[in-house]
């Protein structure tokens, strides 16, 4: 059950959803906000995912070449391999 005012209101049975939840949809200010939410991820989101790549990039073939000396060590000295 919904409420409004203190009076109990019967949920929708089937169908696309209540008569209000699809004005609220459809209006305006649903789709003003929907507006600010994707602007905000453009604006404070997308420079730290960017940042991410690039130290990522930067960093990652050290890391994976490291890696793979070790997996190489690992099978040669038939698993007493270490980092160094």
């Amino acid at each position: 059950m919904c409420f409004r005012g203190g009076e109990p209101l019967p949920l929708p049975r089937g169908g696309t959803g209540s008569p209000i939840m699809r004005a609220r949809v459809l209006s305006w200010r649903f789709w003003a906000l929907v507006g600010i939410t994707l602007l905000d991820g453009l604006i404070f989101v997308m420079p730290v995912v960017l940042t991410a790549m690039v130290v990522a990039a930067v960093f990652a073939p050290d890391w994976l070449r490291r890696t793979a000396r070790f997996l190489d060590a690992l099978a040669a000295e038939g698993g007493r391999a270490t980092t160094h």
